[in-house]
């Protein structure tokens, strides 16, 4: 990650944050659930998902964990100070929509002749999700020190990703997704310029 906050470590996994570092982080936090959200959105959309209802109820059980973290972040919130935050923070996730974009080229470029087509899209939208899942925890890590907080949210998508499957083709060779995983990097760090950017006053700014 190119951007970065500076934050010393206490050990046990939670650091020692300034309330300025403590604020960003949350901010990302939060910022790295909307793009989960969209994901878990695209999932159910899905025919094949939309025809199994035991992996409607996981992933509609993944939008409530997510709703139940965000009502955490604005608890006491008067509701226009709630209203504008949510309206800059969709601004900050948008601009990482080229990025988002070209990580999907990536993963469908990745998985071409290595599943059966039907079942690239679902793999792409399970694959992003998860990424993004095993981000936010390790930011929640840093912010309070659990580091399981997202495993029901892991196990869902990976229960999801079991129930529906699909074969390998070319023998059963895995996809090689190592520029994905670069591409991923680069949607991350463009998210956290975007955070630092726009809830940061210029001399509070940390580029590393």
């Amino acid at each position: 990650m190119r951007v970065r906050v500076p934050i010393p470590n206490t050990g046990g996994g939670k650091k020692q944050l300034s309330n300025e570092q403590w604020n960003l982080l949350v901010i990302l936090e939060d910022a790295t659930l909307r793009f989960v959200r969209d994901e878990v959105g695209f999932l159910l959309n899905l025919r094949e998902v939309k025809g199994d209802g035991l992996a409607k109820v996981s992933l509609y059980e993944c939008l409530g964990f997510i709703d139940r973290r965000v009502r955490q972040i604005r608890r006491g919130w008067p509701h226009e100070k709630a209203e504008d935050y949510e309206q800059t923070l969709l601004e900050v996730v948008d601009t990482c929509d080229d990025q988002r974009h070209r990580l999907r080229v990536e993963i469908r470029t990745a998985l071409a002749q290595k599943i059966q087509y039907q079942h690239i899209q679902r793999v792409e939208y399970i694959a992003v999700a998860a990424g993004l899942v095993d981000s936010a925890a390790r930011i929640h890590e840093w912010l309070t020190g659990k580091v399981q907080y997202y495993d029901p949210m892991r196990e869902k998508l990976e229960y999801v990703d079991g129930r529906i499957g699909c074969w390998l083709l070319n023998e059963g060779k895995l996809p090689d997704m190592e520029e994905a995983q670069k591409q991923f990097g680069v949607l991350f760090d463009t998210l956290c310029t975007a955070v630092l950017e726009t809830f940061t006053e210029p001399k509070e700014k940390a580029v590393s």
